[in-house]
């Protein structure tokens, strides 16, 4: 309580000493200076505030200068933008659907085309990496090969030497039937081929030959038809005793109906009735 009463004390003198301050002011204006003077203290102060207001107007349009004008966001009505931006949309999509509509087996054939491409590149790409491997695993096998048939002295391929056996002339066939007589350097690869030799061209000693053994093959091959290498004049001939093609023409080896003579048809065994030549052709009487 005591320092409450204290308080409004002190609030109570300061009150009583600021009006005694503002009275004397008064005293001293009305009676020091004057009814003017106050009127020119008055003018000034006039002029002091308007001046003081012109420059709190100035600093305020200063800084409004200074401030960036704000757009006023114009009013919208929400609800009709939104039901123009569903409408836009729903016409869009339905655009999109009848292009995709119309161009639907467009759309259908290049993912095939596509998708197609796609497989055949990649198996493109596995193919030439097997071919690679493929050739690869070849020349290693040629190699191999080539190393074997030189070490064995001999090829492996069975068919080419079949083929080569094929193409072999009359000098590179092995001619181990040599004609008895001395006089006649003729040689040939079988017995039979011999055998028909010795009857066309020496007579007397083949029928020495048929009357001791007439089993012995070619004997007979003239009612058979005999054996064609004989009559061939120009390909089996003897090369053993120095002979070559084309030394000498046997014209007697070739068939018979290159002769018209009687006495060749009757040496055939025909007799003048006609008979049979060494390739199984009849000789019909002259």
């Amino acid at each position: 309580m005591l320092t409450v009463q204290i308080m409004i004390i002190m609030k109570t003198n300061l009150t009583i000493k600021n009006l005694n301050q503002i009275t004397m002011k008064r005293y001293w204006e009305n009676e020091l200076l004057g009814p003017r003077a106050q009127k020119v203290m008055k003018n000034d102060k006039e002029i002091f505030q308007q001046g003081d207001q012109d420059d709190r107007s100035h600093n305020h349009e200063h800084l409004e200068d200074q401030k960036q004008p704000v757009q006023e966001k114009p009013k919208s009505n929400a609800p009709l933008e939104i039901h123009c931006l569903d409408a836009n949309t729903d016409e869009d999509d339905n655009l999109e659907g009848d292009f995709v509509a119309q161009n639907f087996h467009y759309y259908k054939e290049y993912c095939q085309l596509y998708y197609a491409n796609t497989i055949l590149t990649t198996r493109l790409q596995q193919l030439l990496n097997e071919k690679q491997e493929l050739q690869f695993k070849l020349n290693r096998l040629e190699s191999n090969k080539r190393k074997h048939e030189e070490a064995l002295g001999m090829t492996f391929d069975i068919a080419e030497e079949k083929r080569k056996r094929h193409r072999r002339t009359a000098t590179e066939i092995a001619r181990h039937y040599r004609c008895p007589i001395e006089d006649c350097p003729k040689s040939y690869g079988s017995e039979g081929s011999l055998n028909q030799h010795i009857k066309l061209k020496h007579p007397e000693f083949y029928q020495q030959m048929s009357a001791a053994n007439p089993s012995l093959p070619g004997i007979n091959d003239s009612k058979r038809g005999g054996d064609s290498t004989v009559n061939d004049g120009h390909s089996h001939h003897g090369h053993d005793d120095g002979d070559t093609y084309g030394d000498r023409s046997d014209d007697s080896d070739q068939s018979d109906d290159v002769h018209d003579d009687e006495s060749y048809s009757q040496r055939q065994g025909g007799g003048p009735n006609g008979g049979y030549n060494n390739r199984g052709h009849q000789i019909g009487a002259r």
